[in-house]
């Protein structure tokens, strides 16, 4: 489960001073950490403003971080400046993430205590009241002063709306999703019809019609199929033009006929970590619907993700492919299912599963890019608010809108993405963003403005032809797309590699910048031949393995080898 934790650092009182005048310099570092103390990943960090002269400084400060709360911890470091010499530690404390509870801000006076205690630094519990204590517990014998900070978490994990009001009585439309307050069977679905049938509400791509948000200029057979398909594809042809369009029928074809079913056989005794997390996820996918309720259901889903696992070793399973197969399996047979899944998760979303999640990094960044780009006004109110809308964004796009919008919106920017326009999630979001920009701007709490952001794929309940008209007036050809793409896939690679550089710098004598020297003259060497490689590999282990214990051995090996990996 992800979150969002939102730190204010309030104020600190009876620091110790540590200058000449009896007075102290201090700021405030925040590092996101796991609860291996002294060995916290620097995954995120956050550096606060220097008060200078004063033991009782007001920060009034705010940081964001995403978060694991089962996992993970933040520590926070009050540093006095040394405008001269190294800063100075005053003391240190960390905060449990696990057991807040969602939306609920969350005060306390926090005590510190010495540098050289982080064995005894022990997550230190928040209450659940958002009242602030007023009696804070003492620091034991250590006298270095408190912090105060309040700390809100929100979770991120996609859920039902925020305010939403279903019957009781529980309406489905016609492919078995939940119809909320203010939105209709037909709304919802897109077609009030059975499956063999065409509903004539549901525009024909192949004929133009008034009224639509396209243009009609008499050329629609020269249009792109991604163009055509944001009418929407007829429900009868589905399927078929996913299969077509998304290049999964030239996948299928260059495998033999029984390529999916061999597979299966295959592996039938066979189990891995991923087939036993796929066992897992079975029943909490789409866990309301009626096929997913189903035996057939069930096994055709886990199937499919069982096969796609054994196909790609390297990626195997990853939460969350379980619901784009299952929505695949509402329009497809089981076989078309597989490749069409191969598909996506190779070419059109590629990374988007991947450990490090790269492709949903080089998207977040995009979005940032583009929200800056269009609405300048919006992203300086969102930033004076210490609001970062991309972290929203992420859940949007790993699910590829999945029980957020309703689903004849979700169907219509599957026709789109899965018709050769991957922007249509970046568009999509921007569109949301739109629809809403004056409720945001009037909305000055970090807090609420995070509430809203969450909650904007909920608001679309019959709205869904207002957001393609703002998606294909404002957004539709978004031009250099590609070339930004890989501008942020590279910005994104040196930050996973600076990761796994800092990692290693725990072990080592080596600065960072000599360890990024060494791994480019060992990438250098790459170029030379496999035998200058190799030798350079051996040069750079050696030199490794002098300066790291005995102890870290394999540690080191370990580090050292996903060094070499990252791309």
């Amino acid at each position: 489960m992800k979150g969002l934790l939102i730190v204010k650092v309030l104020e600190a009182r009876n620091l110790i001073a540590v200058d000449l005048g009896k007075t102290s310099d201090p700021y405030c570092v925040l590092v996101l950490g796991s609860l291996d103390y002294g060995k916290e990943d620097l995954v995120q960090r956050g550096v606060g403003k220097t008060i200078e002269k004063n033991l009782n400084p007001h920060y009034d400060e705010t940081f964001n971080f995403v978060v694991n709360p089962e996992n993970d911890t933040l520590f926070i470091t009050v540093v006095d400046r040394n405008f001269l010499l190294s800063d100075e530690v005053l003391g240190k404390c960390c905060i449990s993430i696990a057991g807040l509870s969602n939306y609920v801000p969350t005060s306390k006076w926090i005590p510190l205590v010495p540098k050289d205690q982080l064995n005894q630094l022990y997550p230190f519990a928040l209450s659940h009241s958002p009242q602030l204590e007023h009696s804070p517990v003492k620091p034991q014998s250590y006298n270095l002063g408190e912090i105060l900070i309040r700390v809100t978490f929100i979770d991120l994990t996609p859920s039902a709306p925020i305010g939403a009001n279903p019957s009781s009585k529980t309406v489905l439309d016609d492919f078995g999703f939940k119809v909320f307050k203010n939105e209709s069977p037909d709304v919802a679905s897109g077609s009030s019809t059975p499956e063999n049938r065409v509903d004539e509400s549901t525009p024909n791509p192949l004929k133009s019609s008034g009224g639509s948000t396209l243009p009609s200029d008499g050329k629609v057979q020269n249009r792109p199929p991604e163009v055509l398909s944001l009418k929407g594809i007829p429900l009868i042809h589905r399927g078929e033009m996913w299969m077509e369009h998304s290049g999964a029928k030239k996948k299928r074809s260059s495998y033999p006929g029984s390529f999916y079913t061999d597979l299966l056989y295959d592996n039938q005794k066979n189990t891995s970590a991923y087939t036993e997390q796929i066992e897992k996820d079975l029943n909490r996918t789409f866990p309301g619907h009626p096929f997913f309720k189903t035996v057939q259901g069930i096994q055709a889903l886990n199937r499919v993700l069982v096969a796609y696992s054994w196909h790609q070793k390297a990626l195997g399973y990853t939460q969350g492919m379980n619901f784009i197969a299952g929505f695949l399996l509402l329009f497809m047979e089981e076989e078309d299912v597989f490749y069409t899944l191969c598909v996506m998760l190779e070419n059109i979303i590629p990374g988007y599963f991947q450990q490090d999640m790269v492709g949903i990094q080089v998207d977040q960044r995009l979005f940032e890019e583009l929200l800056s780009k269009y609405h300048p006004t919006l992203i300086k109110h969102l930033n004076e608010c210490g609001v970062t809308v991309s972290v929203c964004c992420v859940s949007w796009f790993l699910c590829l809108y999945i029980d957020l919008l309703p689903s004849a919106v979700v169907q219509r920017l599957w026709d789109s993405l899965l018709c050769g326009n991957r922007d249509i999630l970046l568009q999509t979001g921007l569109g949301l963003v739109t629809l809403y920009k004056d409720v945001l701007l009037s909305t000055d709490n970090t807090v609420d403005l995070y509430t809203i952001l969450k909650s904007l794929p909920f608001r679309i309940t019959n709205k869904g032809e207002e957001l393609w008209k703002v998606v294909f007036q404002n957004y539709w050809g978004l031009v250099g797309m590609s070339l930004a793409r890989a501008k942020h896939l590279e910005a994104v690679k040196r930050n996973i590699q600076k990761k796994e550089l800092l990692k290693l710098q725990k072990f080592t004598h080596f600065s960072l910048e000599d360890l990024e020297k060494l791994r480019a003259k060992y990438e250098k060497s790459l170029l030379n031949g496999a035998d200058t490689a190799e030798a350079s590999g051996l040069e750079f282990k050696k030199l490794l393995d002098t300066v790291a214990s005995p102890s870290d051995a394999a540690f080191t090996d370990a580090i050292f080898q996903s060094c070499l990996d990252v791309d």
